[in-house]
Parts: C-alpha cells; sequence; structure tokens
C-alpha cells in the first residue's frame, strides 16, 4: 500500500455520492477538520493494464507534493492490489459546461477564463506532468465584479481508467482528447496535448 499522509484521511463523514461508474464512485464528505472533501473510490478490474495503474499511482504521488493555484491536486491517497481511494478539496462553484449550455461566451470572457487556465496548465508542465484531457465539466468558475476566473477541479489522472471502464466517459473524453494522447498516432504525449484540450474547450466556450 502507498500512503501520502494521515493528515485529512483519519475521519470523514460521507455526506452524498457525486457520480459513480464502473471504475469510481466520487462522494462528498467532511472530514475530521470539519472541510468539505471529494473522496474518489476506484475499483481496478482485472484486465485493467498495468501501465495504467502505475501510471494513475505515480501521478497522484506527484501532485500530491504539489501546491498549484488554480488546479486541484490530491490531499491524501491510498493504493491497493485492486483498489484506491484519493481524496481531493471539494471544488465550489458553476461549471463551465453548465455556464455555456445556456449559450456561447463573450470574447473577453473566454479570454479570462484562457488564461487561468493556461497558468494553470504551465504550472503542471513545469513539474512534468501533462493532464491530457480538460473537459468544461471539469472547469470552475466563478464571476466577480470585474472578471470570471476559472479554476481546474475534478481529478485528470482517474479519467483514463474511467475511459477503459466505461463506454460513456470514454465517448466523452474522445471529444477532447488529443491523437496522440488517444493512441491515434505514435506520438508522445507532451504538454502540447493540454493545448489541444484547451483549444477545444474554448471553441466550444464561443
Amino acid at each position: 500500500m502507498q500512503k501520502h499522509s494521515q493528515k485529512f484521511w483519519s475521519q470523514y463523514d460521507v455526506q452524498n455520492i457525486l457520480a459513480e461508474d464502473d471504475a469510481c464512485r466520487s462522494s462528498i464528505a467532511i472530514n475530521g477538520a470539519g472541510h468539505r472533501i471529494v473522496i474518489h473510490e476506484i475499483a481496478f478490474r482485472s484486465d485493467t493494464p498495468a501501465a495504467v495503474r502505475m501510471r494513475l499511482q505515480h501521478e497522484t504521488a506527484r501532485l500530491a507534493l504539489l501546491s498549484l493555484d488554480r488546479m486541484t491536486v490530491p490531499l491524501d491517497f491510498e493504493f491497493t492490489a485492486d483498489s484506491g481511494r484519493i481524496i481531493c478539496p471539494c471544488t465550489e462553484g458553476q461549471t463551465l459546461a453548465e455556464l455555456i449550455h445556456s449559450g456561447p461566451l463573450a470574447i473577453p470572457t473566454v479570454l479570462s477564463i484562457a488564461v487561468d487556465i493556461l497558468d494553470a496548465l504551465t504550472n503542471l508542465h513545469q513539474h512534468g506532468l501533462v493532464r491530457r484531457c480538460l473537459r468544461p465539466a471539469e472547469v470552475f468558475v466563478d464571476q466577480p465584479e470585474s472578471s470570471m476566473r476559472a479554476f481546474i477541479g475534478g481529478y485528470g489522472p482517474l479519467m483514463m481508467l474511467q475511459g477503459l471502464q466505461s463506454d460513456a466517459i470514454a465517448n466523452e473524453v474522445a471529444t477532447y482528447t488529443s491523437p496522440e494522447a488517444l493512441g491515434a498516432l505514435e506520438e508522445d504525449v507532451r504538454s502540447s496535448a493540454d493545448l489541444y484540450s484547451l483549444g477545444v474547450v474554448l471553441f466550444e466556450c464561443l
């Protein structure tokens, strides 16, 4: 078993389930300090590729050491041979998917969102990590008087596992993922894959 710390892990009270699929159940809970958190409970299947398991564990351990201003990173985690649990902060606010459902956004709003997301991705890339896919449902926005701000929520490394075990998630992920990240091109997955994904999101905003 791998474990990051005991700080947020020791006590929590589950409030409600956010989402559930064949790979993961995500629940909102209150930890011992009274903070709202999200617990991702992961189930590995017998046919889950070892490389996918190893990448999820490796990236979770790397991200847990970081402090990223506008992106969710784990507070705590543990993995066993057939399961895992990852605790993340609870991201509050409206998602970009909800916002664009009502229609195209104004260009200044989209530019403001783009700057925040690019800042978050740049910080991630500086630590040698790539998200691979960014969906509007994982971008949270707030609307202060001056400009809109954006924050990357959710937990990106889970998407590959969920895409393998859920056709619905696989189809959505494919919409926002670059050809090399999908395996359609024999190219290394670099930071440019995240820019491709962001480009699709911003096009949808407009």
